[in-house]
């Protein structure tokens, strides 16, 4: 699978996967205009989600992958600017799909194991069910 040099085509790369992804998993997604905190309202039975789009290429020597979680220049994102974050591990072709309340309790890098079945974040891989679940009204964001 090619990866981008260029941080910024990767992420427009990712976000393009996303969007196929999500259309083929019966969500309706929409990219917003302007400058937000979230890269995608995805939309399933007349409710939405704020979902921002994260990638990662970097495997450690173990099989781990060390994806980086913060916003541009190094500032942390809050839990009231998204609603869940998707994260594509590039080489393992393996999205995580977790809901912001859960990454609200880590740090700015978040570590992936794909290969683990035990692993802490094993439940949120391929869990593309949590968009369909947990839509919320659009008069709430």
């Amino acid at each position: 699978m090619p990866i981008a040099t260029d941080p910024r085509r990767q992420g427009q790369w990712v976000e393009a996967l996303f969007l196929a992804r999500a259309t083929a998993e019966g969500l309706n997604v929409s990219k917003p205009w302007g400058a937000y905190r979230y890269d995608f309202l995805v939309e399933h039975a007349g409710r939405s989600l704020r979902v921002q789009v994260k990638s990662c290429s970097y495997v450690r020597g173990n099989g781990y992958y060390n994806c980086l979680y913060q916003a541009p220049r190094r500032r942390r994102y809050t839990t009231d600017e998204f609603d869940f974050v998707a994260i594509y591990v590039i080489p393992a072709d393996v999205w995580y799909v977790l809901p912001v309340a859960r990454m609200a309790r880590i740090g700015s890098i978040i570590v992936l194991s794909p290969h683990l079945p035990k692993s802490k974040y094993h439940r949120y891989k391929e869990a593309w069910y949590l968009l369909r679940e947990n839509c919320r009204r659009n008069s709430s964001l």
